[in-house]
């Protein structure tokens, strides 16, 4: 019996990414309603929904966050609320939304990828974005206008929806009125597709991060040991500036990497070979994994000068005037440092 139910866990993370998935094995029933696991993932749930809510409000209704560039946190806000409502709470602590509604049953394992791989791509578009603001100031000038970052923030929306769609419509038709998650006689297919979307989608982004991170590094470094040596104090207090801006966001990637690349790797340890002692292993990690959403906030937070003094003020706090220490911006270019386009302090 234990090793039926080991092969079960397995066969499901291999398909799904996600452990405990409710499989044509493992009747919904047999799971307890409530319990402390469901009230655990209840405590990284709501607090999910809360951090993002607060960002998202504070972007839309704070005058000094309605910038251009502030849209992609916007949009990452917008997925974390997801993430905690339609993924954590419902799949993991309301376990009766399971048992109710055979659709939504069905399309949660891949609502989990969705939402995984729309957060990871975020990331990334933000990372591509302070790349091409470092390194090529003046043709950044002409690519961030509201439409252009409009364009890339729904096609981030649109390839994970249909990346995640892709069971459904070949290999793992919906099943009325049954909560079908894997198509134990399309098992290959269901592993080719696990390996491509990840391989894809979650291991080339972050190689891009890290990429797009250290180059700027090395080209804003270089800069500065170059403008130091000819003295040249305007460029050096820009070049500081960059440097700043990036490594407040690398932090912000960095945490997501540390937190999701061991589970992810884990994952695929466990589907190239099994072994039963590390589920208390994978489960610990999937708990760190699944808090980055929650977290992100709070750290962009913190490192975002517009968004802690808006944050500040909301809750009353009416003597936030503490001088920024550096000008408004984030680029070397000084026109787009005048627009106050982005404060990390």
């Amino acid at each position: 019996m234990a090793n039926s139910t080991f092969d079960n866990f397995t066969t499901t993370t291999a398909t799904t990414l996600f452990a405990n998935a409710t499989s044509p094995r493992v009747p919904i029933r047999t799971r307890l309603l409530f319990g402390p696991e469901q009230i655990g993932w209840m405590i990284i749930g709501i607090p999910t929904i809360i951090t993002n809510a607060i960002l998202l409000g504070l972007i839309i209704f704070t005058n000094d966050l309605k910038k251009a560039t502030n849209s992609f946190m916007a949009s990452m806000s917008a997925v974390g609320i997801l993430w905690g409502a339609l993924y954590i709470l419902p799949r993991w602590s309301f376990i009766n939304f399971l048992r109710s509604d055979w659709l939504f049953c069905s399309l949660l394992p891949q609502i989990g990828i969705f939402l995984t791989i729309i957060i990871n791509l975020h990331l990334c578009l933000i990372s591509i974005d302070k790349y091409i603001a470092i390194i090529y100031p003046f043709e950044y000038l002409r690519w961030a206008s509201p439409l252009s970052i409009s364009i890339a923030i729904i096609g981030v929306w649109i390839l994970p929806l249909v990346v995640a769609l892709i069971p459904q419509m070949t290999f793992r038709q919906l099943n009325s009125k049954t909560c079908f998650v894997i198509n134990q006689k399309e098992l290959d297919a269901e592993k080719n597709y696990m390996i491509a979307v990840f391989s894809i989608l979650f291991f080339i982004p972050i190689g891009c991060m890290l990429l797009a991170y250290g180059h700027i590094f090395i080209v804003a470094n270089k800069q500065l040991k170059l403008d130091m040596d000819q003295d040249v104090s305007s460029n050096k207090r820009a070049v500081v500036m960059n440097i700043k801006a990036a490594r407040y966001l690398s932090v912000i990637v960095g945490v997501f990497i540390v937190t999701w690349l061991p589970y992810v790797c884990f994952f695929f340890s466990i589907f190239l070979l099994p072994r039963r002692e590390l589920l208390a292993t994978f489960i610990t990690l999937r708990y760190i994994a699944f808090c980055y959403p929650m977290i992100n906030p709070i750290l962009y937070g913190y490192f975002h000068y517009d968004t802690r003094k808006g944050f500040i003020r909301c809750i009353g706090y009416s003597r936030f005037n503490r001088v920024q220490p550096f000008p408004s911006g984030s680029v070397s270019n000084s026109r787009y440092a005048s627009q106050g386009k982005v404060r990390w302090v």
